[in-house]
């Protein structure tokens, strides 16, 4: 039986990226069975090798144990190379040149500061895809402005819609800017790869973070250009549909999530509920009119909801055919015994962390298996395997990139 990592087997991504949107895209490649090599400075590592920790121990090489650098960086080798040496910008196009992809989500002036253009690269080689994520894009009054999911959100008009009337602008806890510009590069990525292949010429692709972000928006944005009103926060509620809420349950901080959209769930919903009454009230008979009505609504449910333990409640709505679900924590997501049977869950060992579970890809293919999943790389796991299997350089050639502190294999944190 195939696997997964043979769609992209043969194919060499280099990343220069830090935090999440661009190493998620890179860590799509490596997923797919591409070989990824991430690349870090000597004094500039990856900012999420720290903190996350595995039980709150940064242990001896907190560099090494970062748990949010762990589950983006799987399927990666690690290349420790100082880009601002021209001996370290030299192997930095050596290695371009023999490539396929090169991914960077820097602010646009990082690499105009390290002297790397996009005229070096597509001189060193023409068959490459250069994938640039700047925040804000490379052009423009907010080119250099440093993106991070906060002021990603806020930028966007997200954090105007979040939350509730009373509260004022509401980050979400999930930076979306992040992964949702990450998938979209990798998309972007894998279309000029193939065009490349087709024609020998390379593609520079710009996928600017707040475009992305704001590509999702959907209903609030159309609602701007039609001249509507700016929707305000309104909660776990729908702007248009009603009933469509989170509400309490018997439990201690117990929670369930239902909609009734369609006739016949609400039906189901108020025989549930001890309602039947709805079911002749003109002014309840679709749920934009039933909008009006939705403190009544939600008073009536949740008095039904706070007498049932969350599990029976989800169980008694499911059967009638409301669509509802519990509000679970993440443990207990993590505990779910429905993703452990669909294999989502990998346990993957490191050097370093020991044995975690990770999530797989979010999809299958018909007749392949999953392939194991390698861990993060150590801090300079593989400068030799790189230096002297990629790019031919002699042992003693990398010893003295070693000794000049080109290359290293621990954070020079001075």
């Amino acid at each position: 039986m195939r696997k997964y990592t043979d769609l992209l087997k043969g194919v060499r991504v280099v990343e220069l990226c830090w935090a999440w949107a661009g190493p998620l895209a890179g860590r799509m490649f490596g997923d797919l069975g591409a070989e990824v090599i991430k690349i870090e400075g000597p004094s500039r590592p990856d900012a999420v090798r720290f903190g996350n920790y595995p039980d709150n121990d940064p242990g001896t090489e907190p560099w090494n144990r970062g748990g949010h650098f762990q589950k983006h960086s799987r399927n990666k080798k690690s290349l420790v190379l100082d880009l601002t040496a021209v001996r370290g910008r030299e192997i930095f196009l050596d290695l371009i040149g023999r490539s396929d992809v090169f991914i960077e989500n820097n602010a646009p002036r990082v690499l105009v500061n390290l002297g790397i253009t996009y005229d070096d690269i597509r001189k060193r080689n023409p068959r490459i895809v250069m994938v640039s994520m700047p925040g804000f894009g490379n052009s423009g009054p907010m080119r250099d402005w440093v993106a991070f999911g906060l002021n990603l959100e806020a930028y966007c008009g997200i954090s105007s819609i979040t939350g509730y009337a009373d509260t004022g602008p509401v980050r979400s806890v999930v930076p979306y800017g992040d992964p949702i510009a990450g998938l979209h590069a990798t998309i972007a990525a894998l279309a000029a790869l193939r065009a490349a292949r087709r024609t020998g010429r390379g593609r520079f692709v710009e996928v600017a973070q707040d475009e992305s972000l704001l590509n999702v928006l959907l209903e609030p944005i159309f609602r701007a250009t039609v001249g509507d009103e700016d929707p305000s926060p309104d909660g776990c509620h729908h702007e248009h549909i009603s009933p469509h809420s989170i509400y309490a349950t018997k439990g201690d901080d117990e929670w369930v999530c239902l909609t009734a959209e369609r006739e016949d769930e609400f039906a189901a919903l108020a025989k549930l509920v001890g309602h039947e009454e709805w079911l002749a009230d003109a002014a309840l008979d679709s749920p934009f009119k039933r909008k009006a009505r939705e403190v009544e609504l939600d008073q009536a449910i949740s008095a039904w909801t706070t007498s049932q333990p969350r599990d029976d409640a989800v169980a008694a709505l499911r059967r009638a055919g409301v669509p509802a679900a519990p509000a679970q924590g993440v443990d207990e997501v993590v505990n779910d015994p429905l993703l452990a049977r669909r294999g989502y869950w990998q346990d993957v060992v490191h050097p370093v962390t020991g044995r975690l579970p990770y999530a797989h890809l979010p999809w299958s293919y018909w007749q392949s298996e999953r392939a194991e999943l390698s861990p993060a790389p150590l801090f300079g796991q593989h400068n030799r395997e790189v230096l002297e299997g990629i790019l031919g350089m002699s042992s003693e050639a990398v010893d003295q990139l070693e000794a000049d502190g080109i290359i290293a294999n621990r954070p020079n944190m001075a």
